[in-house]
């Protein structure tokens, strides 16, 4: 969506370059409403929160590159955090089976 606005910038009329603002604060506060009601997210979610938060300038283009960059992040973040515990879980089964041996 980052990329859309980026595009959009040079290009759409105002308006749908605003709806794709608006589309991605929704975006936004629904990645914060779950990072904060989820333990093994909290991390990820507070670091792209500052990230957000330490965007400066009023070029739109390049806000949109830089959002774009903190959605990549996040992304490769929760890939990570998904990857270690899909291993945890894996290796708690293995214990949890081991006990009713």
């Amino acid at each position: 969506m980052a990329a859309r606005l980026r595009v959009a910038v040079t290009r759409a009329p105002l308006d749908e370059i605003a709806r794709l603002g608006r589309e991605l604060d929704v975006l936004d506060r629904t990645l914060l409403e779950h990072g904060s009601t989820h333990p093994d997210t909290v991390v990820l979610t507070q670091m792209f929160k500052f990230g957000k938060e330490n965007l400066e300038g009023d070029d739109v283009a390049t806000l949109a590159t830089e959002t774009r960059a903190l959605y990549q992040e996040l992304a490769r973040g929760a890939d990570c955090m998904a990857a270690l515990l899909g291993d945890a879980a894996i290796e708690e089964d293995r214990d949890h089976a081991r006990l009713h041996q």
